[in-house]
């Protein structure tokens, strides 16, 4: 049986691909989190994996600023609109300081040649 939290954190992953998927389905390959919430939600890690070319993907990004005027309409601009969408879902689940939850974007090629999981260590 899962806990508060990690029942608080399964039910925004729900909402979040959801509303990725009907948004971004085109940009976004995966969304999945890790972390040891049960000490701790601060521990909770959000990664978005993105199709397409890695090249055009930023490595390990994780987004902590609104884009600046130069971005509009550019993946970056895109890249942060999605970490607004994940964060949404945290804090209407009351998540603790939901707007400084770390939400990853990288390309789902590189993290599949990379190893998949071993990408992450």
């Amino acid at each position: 049986m899962d806990s508060p939290v990690e029942d608080r954190r399964d039910r925004a992953m729900a909402r979040a691909r959801t509303e990725l998927a009907a948004s971004y389905g085109h940009m976004v390959d995966s969304v999945f989190s890790y972390g040891a919430v049960t000490i701790d939600p601060v521990h909770l890690v959000v990664w978005v994996l993105l199709k397409g070319d890695p090249e055009s993907i930023p490595e390990w990004f994780f987004p902590a600023h609104e884009p600046h005027a130069d971005e509009a309409g550019s993946i970056m601009a895109a890249i942060h609109e999605m970490r607004n969408v994940v964060v949404g879902c945290f804090a209407e689940e009351a998540w603790p300081n939901a707007k400084n939850l770390d939400v990853g974007f990288d390309s789902a090629t590189r993290v599949a040649e990379g190893g998949g999981w071993y990408y992450f260590k």
